[in-house]
């Protein structure tokens, strides 16, 4: 059996590649931010501008803050938050999380500390967040799914 690309690599583990040293780290997260910051207006308000639409993200600039050593960052968390500062905010963050023992038996890529870390992060992130809704990936898909929508919706009728 051959052994595994880097790609299946840091799917089975996301932690697997060491952070880049801090000059790597500070141009990766400088690209990253201003290509929120610009992409943005290029991409999404030139749309939004143009009529009502959603624009959805899987991992936003959050995820620096959150898990620095997914994205290969190893910098103080202040200076990423303070540098993923400017970037938009979206009317809308649906903060997929559930209870950490229930997220490592589905996906046990990192240790079920680290788990812990992050469902608590985010947990923090969302409950500080007048734009942020937690929705249970430990229920019941329908369940999950209604509330997302209903975040949705109500967002949408927001505008």
């Amino acid at each position: 059996m051959a052994g595994k690309s880097d790609l299946e690599k840091v799917k089975d583990n996301p932690h697997a590649q060491k952070p880049s040293g801090f000059m790597g780290s500070l141009i990766r997260l400088v690209y990253y931010a201003v290509d929120y910051y610009i992409g943005y207006w290029i991409e999404v308000h030139a749309k939004l501008a143009k009529g009502p639409g959603i624009t959805l993200f899987d991992r936003y600039s959050y995820d620096f803050v959150m898990d620095p050593v997914r994205m290969r960052i190893a910098l103080p968390r202040t200076l990423i938050k303070l540098v993923m500062a400017g970037a938009p905010k979206p009317k809308l963050v649906l903060c997929l999380g559930a209870d950490p023992e229930v997220i490592f038996a589905r996906k046990p890529e990192t240790s079920l500390e680290e788990v812990c870390r992050q469902v608590m992060g985010l947990r923090d992130m969302c409950d500080g967040n007048p734009r942020a809704v937690w929705v249970d990936t430990g229920a019941e898909v329908a369940d999950s799914r209604d509330t997302a929508l209903r975040a949705i919706q109500q967002a949408m009728l927001q505008r």
